[in-house]
């Protein structure tokens, strides 16, 4: 990605945060970036292709910071905290900064959707790498690792989507303690 675009991408995330994707323009990008619509269409084809980017660009950020801190420790119950907060505890944060971020973690449209679907590959790909290891203790407990990395994930999105404030910790802290049970047994 260029600077030009990456440029581009930042000045779309402001304009969506004040307005929501659904109500902003390439017209309202360009003018946030101080370019010609002509000049933001060289970069990007629509409005679409714009969020697919942003979209793509927050998941290969998250997993890289995800892959980052699970390196640094050893124990599955740490590596489970680092996960639990680049894919449930930063967007439920950033939902609560703006009432518009809910069209981009939750997704709007077709591109949004499709995107959501390719994050939640992405977050399931994770929770497999880091249940493979224990899938002998997980069978043992009669469970498949791919289907509880699948488990995990939808968990994970559910509480992102439904958990207030006051209920995220406990939720998440049980999460944690099932995950640690069926994968330490």
């Amino acid at each position: 990605m260029s600077e030009k675009e990456k440029k581009f991408m930042d000045a779309a995330m402001r304009v969506f945060w004040r307005y929501g994707i659904e109500r902003s323009s390439m017209a309202d990008i360009a003018k946030e970036t101080g370019v010609s619509r002509q000049t933001l269409y060289k970069s990007f084809s629509s409005k679409d292709d714009l969020v697919r980017a942003i979209m793509r660009d927050m998941v290969e950020e998250r997993n890289r910071a995800i892959d980052a801190g699970i390196s640094e420790v050893q124990g599955l119950a740490e590596k489970l905290d680092i996960v639990f907060r680049f894919v449930v505890r930063e967007p439920v944060e950033l939902l609560s900064r703006s009432q518009h971020a809910v069209d981009i973690v939750r997704g709007v449209g077709d591109v949004g959707r499709e995107e959501l679907a390719a994050e939640a590959l992405s977050t399931q790909e994770i929770f497999r790498d880091l249940f493979a290891p224990r899938a002998p203790a997980l069978k043992a407990n009669g469970l498949e690792f791919d289907d509880f990395a699948l488990l995990v994930q939808k968990s994970c999105r559910s509480i992102k989507e439904t958990a207030t404030g006051n209920e995220l910790d406990g939720l998440l802290a049980c999460l944690k303690s099932l995950v640690l049970l069926a994968a330490e047994n």
